[in-house]
């Protein structure tokens, strides 16, 4: 098939799959089930395994994320050549299976695990296992090739997250100038939030002080200034007091925090804010869909598209494993 030809055929079925994907308003469908069998039902057509809910729950997360890999390698195959960014995004299971890998190994657990396959584009050498060295030996990664110490997991799992967009944002610049800009754009907007998130969240969750949060960003610049187009943004924000909406008047995104009540207490909520950024980045994601047919950005998109389907099977996974009122995230959606 040619470039044109395929790229016509991957339009055409990526938005046939998108038009049955769980984001956005329909996302209230995996949430308005009663059990995991059902969920079940609702996601796949083979019969639900007679297993305990505990490994039902984790056998639905895995065949979700393996059905993701399975379309997406589909549809990038249909590619003779396909542009390099398709294929990092990928890999993006890589970069998650190592950061799981080393964490596991860091609890003295070097027991079977079952890693998510994107084969034959795996970067990562998974019959190596558990010997993360030779994992890692010959890719980009081999620089993770000792078990970590429990207290080096989250920072390395930052180094392997920073890596991973850095190589995205690098492989951004090859594609064709109208394709770039709207990419840039996205990645930018994309990691911008996400790092505003996880700022509110140890803010809130875990009390951290300003520089201690500064630690856990994701940059792109080794400067780490206001500027960074990843997390300059957040950078603004960790001196705002989180009981004082005023400080947060001014904010970038203040259109998307919890409500300020007159009269009423008010304090950051940063669930609330991730789940409107997951809407609003979702919405954003299927405009660019249609506005740039025939082009990488189809897949780009379609890619963090069904990647915010997969949280949202898997919070609905654990909602009903763990018991928790689902109305809650109901109203979050709709």
């Amino acid at each position: 098939m040619d470039r044109t030809g395929a790229a016509c055929y991957v339009y055409a079925k990526a938005s046939g799959m998108l038009a049955k994907s769980f984001v956005g308003s329909k996302a209230v469908k995996l949430f308005n089930v009663k059990s995991l069998q059902e969920l079940w039902s609702l996601l796949f057509t083979d019969e639900v395994p007679a297993v305990p809910q505990t490994i039902l729950a984790q056998e639905i997360e895995k065949k979700a994320a393996q059905k993701f890999i399975n379309e997406y390698i589909m549809l990038v195959s249909s590619y003779s050549k396909p542009a390099p960014v398709l294929l990092d995004l990928l890999q993006w299971f890589d970069y998650e299976n190592i950061k799981n890998a080393g964490a596991k190994l860091a609890a003295n657990n070097s027991g079977e695990i079952e890693f998510q396959s994107i084969k034959p584009y795996n970067i990562l050498n998974y019959d190596k296992w558990p010997d993360i060295a030779r994992m890692t030996s010959g890719t980009e990664l081999s620089w993770y090739n000792k078990i970590p110490l429990t207290e080096e997991v989250n920072l390395l799992a930052n180094s392997v997250d920073t890596q991973f967009i850095k190589k995205i944002w690098s492989s951004i610049q090859k594609l064709p100038k109208p394709e770039r800009e709207v990419a840039r754009n996205i990645i930018a907007k994309h990691y911008s939030l996400m790092n505003i998130t996880w700022a509110m969240r140890l803010k809130v969750f875990y009390n951290m002080d300003a520089e201690k949060i500064s630690e856990h960003l994701i940059y792109l610049d080794e400067k780490k200034s206001c500027a960074d187009l990843f997390a300059g943004d957040a950078l603004k924000i960790l001196d705002y007091k989180i009981d004082l909406f005023d400080d947060w008047a001014k904010f970038k995104y203040v259109k998307l925090l919890n409500n300020n009540d007159d009269g009423k207490f008010w304090k950051l909520d940063p669930l609330y804010f991730e789940e409107q950024v997951s809407k609003e980045f979702a919405s954003s994601m299927k405009r660019e869909f249609h506005k740039n047919p025939f082009t990488s950005m189809v897949l780009i998109t379609w890619f963090f598209i069904k990647r915010e389907e997969l949280t949202n099977i898997r919070t609905a996974t654990e909602a009903i494993r763990l018991n928790i009122d689902t109305d809650l995230f109901i109203k979050s959606i709709v």
